[in-house]
């Protein structure tokens, strides 16, 4: 509760999500969204999931958004996707998965509950390259890509900005009209928006270490970066969770 600043266990009946980590939420409207992760399996073998439940926040009931209540095409199972709500709209993009790196876009119409592969469609620009431990996150109407992890020729941590436009399914690369202070490269850090404003908390970068700068920029009407919180400390070491 954030005028009372107390923590409430949350009572709820239905059947949750099994133990996972890794996995994408978002809410919208009342309901909140769980997606995929993995969950250790037999032997540490890790899977990859992709089952979608809902908890309605009103009567806190889980239901799982299965293939018999859900249409068109399902994502593949995948850990560390970005996932937001927009309009009405579930949108996901990347992760990694049995195929690996991922940035195909899916968006889920929660009304209808039919998915949608948008990488498929007929879409304007490039978009940005396969990663997971980005971040993902709306901001006027559109959607916003930052950074993340890519197995992929080039640097594998990322510092990249990109820009979807679902009313014209457009995607734009920002990241070349970008200015301001340096954004180092990270995964696994916080993104999101708040009064036109684009946010990046802390994450890990290409040494190893964790950081705590906290980077703003204005979106989209400018891309100038502008360093709120300097880095205080760094602590060395790769995560577990690293394919």
């Amino acid at each position: 509760d954030l005028f009372t600043l107390q923590w409430t266990f949350v009572v709820v009946s239905g059947i949750p999500p099994s133990i996972r980590a890794s996995y994408g939420m978002a809410a919208d409207r009342g309901r909140l969204f769980v997606f995929g992760g993995n969950i250790a399996g037999p032997g540490s073998i890790t899977t990859y999931e992709n089952d979608l439940y809902q908890l309605n926040l009103t009567t806190a009931t889980w239901t799982e958004l299965n293939d018999k209540n859900t249409s068109g095409p399902r994502p593949t199972g995948r850990i560390a996707m970005g996932l937001v709500a927009l309009e009405g709209k579930i949108y996901m993009f990347g992760g990694y998965g049995l195929a690996g790196y991922l940035n195909d876009l899916f968006v889920l119409d929660l009304v209808t509950l039919r998915w949608t592969d948008l990488s498929n469609a007929a879409l304007v620009g490039s978009p940005p390259v396969p990663r997971y431990w980005h971040g993902f996150t709306t901001c006027y109407r559109r959607l916003f890509v930052f950074g993340g992890f890519t197995g992929y020729p080039g640097p594998r941590y990322l510092n990249d900005l990109h820009q979807f436009d679902p009313t014209s399914m457009q995607w734009t690369d920002l990241s070349g009209a970008i200015s301001g202070d340096q954004n180092i490269p990270r995964d696994r850090h916080g993104f999101t928006s708040f009064e036109g404003r684009l946010f990046v908390f802390g994450g890990q970068d290409s040494s190893g270490g964790y950081r705590n700068d906290l980077l703003g920029i204005q979106a989209p009407r400018e891309v100038n970066w502008t360093l709120i919180s300097s880095l205080g400390s760094t602590s060395s070491g790769t995560s577990p969770l690293s394919p």
